[in-house]
C-alpha cells in the first residue's frame, strides 16, 4: 500500500545491537505482517559492531529505514530516538528478537482509528525457545478489554508484547527514562497510568517472544546481565517515583511490592527488606511480603545448592 502523502499510518521502532541474525528476521516479519498497512520500520543500531546496516543490506524495501543511535546508549535511549525520527503519530515497538504474528499491525491501526480516545496498547504474546518459531494464526480478532479493566498486574505491559502508543502521548509522557535500564517499560506503563491514558489489551496473540538459552547463540536477555541488587534500586527508584499514584491503587502497589521484595530476596539483601517491613504494614501486608522476601530467598538458596557440578 502506497503512503498517504507520504506519511505512513505506522512507524515500527525496533532497537538492536550485535543481534545480525536475529534482527534480519524480525525486520522480515514486519514486512510479512503488515500487509494493507502502510508503515515504515525504523531498525535503531545502538553503536552494535557490525553495524546492522550490513546484517540487513539484503533487504531493499523502502519501507526500511536504518537509524545510528547517536546516543545515550541502551535500549530506552534507541527507542527514544526511533519514536523522535518515527513520521507517523503511532509507534509500534518490537525486540530486535522477537516477531510480529500476520495482521496484529493492521488491527493496531483500525483499533487505534476506530477510538481516538486510546493512547496506546498492547496484545498476548506467546513464547518459544530457539531458532524455530511456532505456527500462529493469523492475527484478524480487534476484541479486548480496555486496560483499566484489566487485574493490577496486567496493566504493566513489557514494551515487547506488542507495545503501541501514539507519538504525542509518548513525547507528553516524557518518554522512556534512560536511567533505569531494566523494567523500565514498567516505569512508563506506570507514567502512561498515570497521566491518565486510556490503552487496550487485545486478546489473540500478536507478537512471538523468543526465550534464550543461557549463554546460548542467541544471546541473553537484558535483564540477566545486570545484578539482583542493581535490579532492586532501579525498581525502588520507581516505587519511589510513583508512590503518589499507587496509594490511590493498594492492588497495584501490593503487586510491585512483592516485586521488588523478590529482587532484595535474589540479592540476599536482608536488611534493606526489614528495614522496610518493619516501617509498613499499609492493607495488612507486612506478613505476606515476609512470606514473598522468604519464599524467593529460600528458593534461590537451594537451586545454587543442587545447581551444576563439575
Amino acid at each position: 500500500m502506497a503512503y498517504s502523502n507520504n506519511v505512513p499510518e505506522l512507524s515500527v521502532v525496533i532497537p538492536t545491537k550485535n543481534r545480525p541474525d536475529l534482527v534480519v528476521q524480525s525486520v522480515a516479519s514486519v514486512l510479512d505482517a503488515a500487509h494493507c498497512v502502510a508503515l515504515e520500520i525504523l531498525v535503531v543500531d545502538d553503536a552494535g559492531l557490525p553495524p546492522a546496516s550490513e546484517a540487513l543490506k539484503g533487504i531493499t524495501d523502502t519501507r526500511l529505514r536504518i537509524l545510528r543511535n547517536p546516543g545515550p546508549h541502551g535500549p530506552g535511549a534507541a527507542r527514544n530516538y526511533g519514536v523522535a525520527q518515527a513520521r507517523s503519530d503511532l509507534v509500534l515497538f518490537l525486540d530486535d528478537d522477537d516477531l510480529l504474528v500476520k495482521g496484529y499491525p493492521a488491527e493496531v491501526v483500525g483499533k487505534a482509528r476506530m477510538d481516538t480516545s486510546l493512547g496506546f496498547g498492547f496484545c498476548n504474546v506467546l513464547k518459544f525457545l530457539g531458532t524455530a518459531a511456532p505456527l500462529v494464526a493469523d492475527f484478524s480478532d480487534p476484541s479486548g478489554i480496555p486496560v483499566a479493566k484489566l487485574k493490577p498486574r496486567r496493566r504493566l505491559a513489557g514494551l515487547g508484547c506488542g507495545f503501541w502508543v501514539r507519538k504525542s502521548l509518548f513525547l507528553q509522557a516524557g518518554g522512556i527514562d534512560t536511567e533505569i535500564l531494566v523494567n523500565e517499560d514498567t516505569e512508563f506503563s506506570l507514567r502512561l497510568l498515570s497521566h491518565g491514558a486510556a490503552g487496550w489489551k487485545f486478546e489473540q496473540v500478536g507478537v512471538l517472544i523468543r526465550q534464550h538459552i543461557p549463554s546460548g547463540k542467541t544471546g541473553g536477555h537484558t535483564t540477566h546481565t545486570h545484578r539482583p541488587a542493581q535490579r532492586a534500586l532501579w525498581f525502588e527508584k520507581i516505587l519511589c517515583r510513583h508512590a503518589a499514584f499507587l496509594e490511590g491503587d493498594a492492588d497495584l502497589r501490593f503487586h510491585l511490592l512483592r516485586r521488588w521484595v523478590s529482587m532484595l530476596a535474589k540479592s540476599g539483601d536482608w536488611r534493606k527488606a526489614w528495614n522496610f517491613l518493619s516501617v509498613t504494614d499499609a492493607g495488612g501486608v507486612r506478613f505476606r511480603l515476609a512470606l514473598q522476601f522468604v519464599g524467593v530467598f529460600l528458593v534461590g538458596k537451594i537451586s545454587r545448592r543442587n545447581g551444576p557440578r563439575s
